[in-house]
């Protein structure tokens, strides 16, 4: 939203000042040669929108509590904003006198105009995000981190890999870093209320918690008296090992 607050004002400035930035111009110069290349702007499209999207992934995916949910984000924000800005883009033309106000006319639509439009918004928006695009909000929290959690899930998953082949835990150590991993991802989880968490991933990591108590107290139940009595998974936990394997 900023990003787009930032381009309004630019649209303001061509239309009341008649004003364009140079370094703006000078950005998108070098591309003009491609607007009339249906196949090279659609490459430059999609590789503005990999590359955005990517950027996206890679600075938010801690803010997640699974990849997937992660990736949904990112495309969806990608495509949203692109739009946008490729809305922006083609009123600055308009207004430039380079385009024509063609919506209500499907005579005058052009694939190749509106995929510059597209091409130019995604280069921006690469572009204006490098400094915004670790945040993509502003809140009055900052953003929860669930990389703690994904930390212990990793060492729990590791053993519970064990189990699923029937395999015991060979020792008091590997059965001390399975206790010790449930009880840090629901230590990580209960930390959630102080933060700001994406709604995606609050309600998994609510189910998940869940899960995680089910199987704590299977788990405490069948190592109660011995370490050598629990040999593998049986089926009453099965439920809860796959939830918590997958996530989300």
């Amino acid at each position: 939203m900023l990003n787009a607050v930032v381009f309004a004002f630019i649209f303001v400035l061509v239309i009341v000042f008649d004003y364009f930035p140079s370094n703006l111009t000078d950005a998108t110069k070098p591309l003009f040669w491609t607007d009339t290349s249906l196949r090279i702007t659609v490459l430059i499209l999609l590789g503005g929108l990999i590359t955005t999207a990517a950027s996206i992934y890679g600075k938010t995916l801690k803010h997640f509590l699974c990849a997937r949910q992660c990736f949904t984000a990112s495309v969806g924000t990608t495509i949203l904003v692109t739009m946008l800005y490729a809305g922006i883009w083609g009123l600055i033309q308009i207004a430039k006198g380079n385009q024509q106000l063609v919506i209500f006319q499907p005579q005058l639509w052009s694939l190749q105009g509106t995929l510059n439009d597209l091409k130019y918004a995604t280069l921006l928006f690469l572009v204006s995000s490098i400094s915004l695009v670790g945040t993509l909000a502003i809140v009055p929290q900052p953003g929860y981190d669930f990389t703690p959690f994904l930390n212990h899930w990793k060492n729990w998953k590791g053993s519970i890999e064990k189990l699923s082949k029937g395999t015991p835990l060979k020792d008091k150590e590997e059965h001390a870093l399975l206790v010790d991993s449930v009880a840090g991802m629901l230590k990580a989880l209960n930390t959630m209320a102080g933060a700001y968490v994406q709604p995606a991933s609050r309600n998994s990591a609510n189910r998940l918690q869940v899960h995680l108590r089910k199987f704590d107290e299977w788990y405490q139940r069948k190592t109660h008296y011995s370490l050598g009595d629990l040999t593998g998974l049986d089926d009453s936990i099965q439920l809860e090992v796959q939830q918590i394997k997958r996530l989300c």
